[in-house]
């Protein structure tokens, strides 16, 4: 199993995803170059939130609960994503898996 590496110690996010999109292609027998690739990765950058993020953060925050980001991907990227959809200012928190080196869905995380 080609991405059995990735069960044995902590790997950033995009190196684990691209290594799953290299095996995926693969295994369909396509052909995609490296730009095109990191293209599509890419576009994580543009991901919009969830409908009603934005509400279920009002609420904890009335309440007095602080929101906190746990992100698979890269802190500067969470951050990123964040403030372009508005939400930066209602997160107290954000923690990437990069600073833990566990990944979501690990209990411990």
């Amino acid at each position: 199993m080609p991405l059995q590496w990735l069960r044995s110690e902590f790997k950033p996010f995009t190196t684990i995803l691209e290594a799953a999109l290299d095996q995926v292609i693969a295994e369909q027998g396509l052909a995609a170059p490296a730009s095109e690739r990191k293209a599509l990765v890419k576009q994580l950058e543009t991901l919009d939130p969830r409908a009603g993020a934005r509400e279920a953060f009002a609420i904890l925050t009335e309440a007095g609960i602080p929101v906190m980001a746990l992100s698979n991907g890269a802190k500067s990227s969470t951050k990123t994503l964040l403030s372009r959809s508005g939400l930066d200012d209602m997160v107290a928190y954000v923690v990437s898996v990069d600073e833990v080196k566990l990944a979501k869905p690990r209990g411990e995380v």
